[in-house]
């Protein structure tokens, strides 16, 4: 109704590919997070990339295991971050970012 068939069928591609198949969305926000000599927690960085809205959310999901650096899951409450873990974070199903450590 409010879009052609094209832009429908595209949608439901990218539904197929992002909720039914848990593949990584192509247009991820790409996100510079200062790491420093020593590194950043990750629950530190997750909050500065935007993808939970407190180091306690960022906590809490990594111990539920909805936490995963390209692909994989993470699950040390207290990992550091340093420049050589830059990736395609995800928490949960659909926020995901491509986290640059600086």
């Amino acid at each position: 109704r409010f879009h052609n068939e094209e832009a429908a069928d595209k949608a439901e591609q990218d539904f197929i590919q992002r909720f039914q198949k848990n593949a990584i969305p192509d247009d991820i926000e790409e996100v510079e997070v200062e790491a420093g000599d020593q590194g950043i927690a990750i629950g530190n960085a997750l909050k500065a990339a935007g993808l939970v809205s407190s180091t306690s959310d960022a906590m809490r999901m990594i111990k539920q295991s909805a936490v995963k650096r390209d692909g994989e899951k993470i699950t040390d409450t207290k990992l550091m971050c340093t420049k050589e873990d830059s990736g395609v974070y995800q928490v949960g199903k659909r926020k995901f970012a491509k986290i640059i450590f600086v």
